[in-house]
């Protein structure tokens, strides 16, 4: 798969420099559930990304078209929480976790897209680029992120545990009317709706989970996506047994804490 930069946009320096940073940021990883980065070729008119094609389709298009169960939807955020955890360990933030951004290969093994606009932890860019455009989805943002604080690993803590609420409620953890800044500053400014209000039929130990991976504050969230994805897991064991994984549809290729 070729990513390439349009034209319109292959002259701006920053735009340009942005996709040479997410070229060294993929580059810089190798793990099962993260797609890998082949080749970057910068000539002239032409910044393209040359990666693994992934034909599975997306989570989310998957999720809208055919719909995922509690046992699948668990498994999903165990993928994602592999990747970034992985991601993590060398410096990297995703910062723009969702459904669209976690891909299927042929072989069934997820995998986590597009850390086009990654940061090294650490970086304090703002939020915002120069020409204002907004770096990351407002829907899957982290408090922090909305406000321009610091950032850190239960930023895509926060991203994942929106996609685990969406994945399995059918909605958003906060209402969505009201414009990009009214869904932002709700982010900043209230609780998420409580899941088990919008999806009675989900299981109290995972409403729980996800519920504390949505907590304002990141430090009342779970510290690291393994964390997380370990939570998501011993849940999920207690309500369908050790062998939950079983016959998913799935594959998943990441050994350790995470996925045992």
């Amino acid at each position: 798969a070729i990513k390439q930069l349009s034209s319109g946009l292959v002259n701006n320096d920053e735009v340009r420099a942005r996709f040479l940073a997410e070229a060294q940021v993929l580059a810089s990883m190798s793990h099962p559930h993260i797609v890998p980065i082949y080749d970057y070729v910068e000539q002239e008119e032409t910044c393209a990304l040359v990666m693994e094609r992934l034909g599975g389709g997306t989570v989310w298009h998957r999720f809208v078209n055919e719909g995922f169960d509690q046992r699948t939807t668990c498994a999903i955020a165990l993928v994602a929480c592999s990747g970034l955890h992985s991601a993590h360990q060398v410096g990297v933030l995703h910062r723009d976790m969702k459904p669209e951004n976690m891909l299927f290969g042929e072989d069934n093994v997820l995998k986590v897209t597009d850390f086009g606009i990654a940061r090294v932890l650490g970086n304090h860019d703002t939020l915002a680029t120069p020409d204002g455009e907004l770096l990351g989805t407002p829907a899957y943002m982290a408090p922090e992120q909305a406000s321009g604080a610091d950032l850190g690993p239960p930023t895509d803590v926060f991203a994942v545990g929106v996609l685990l609420y969406e994945l399995l409620s059918g909605r958003l953890p906060y209402k969505d009317d009201g414009g990009l800044l009214a869904i932002v500053l709700r982010h900043v400014n209230e609780d998420a709706i409580p899941l088990n209000e919008v999806a009675p039929a989900v299981p109290a130990p995972l409403v729980e989970v996800v519920m504390r991976a949505l907590a304002r504050a990141p430090s009342d969230r779970y510290p690291t996506a393994q964390d997380f994805g370990i939570a998501i897991g011993a849940a999920a064991s207690a309500l369908w047994g050790s062998d939950w994984m079983d016959g998913l549809g799935i594959s998943l290729r990441e050994p350790g804490p995470i996925l045992d």
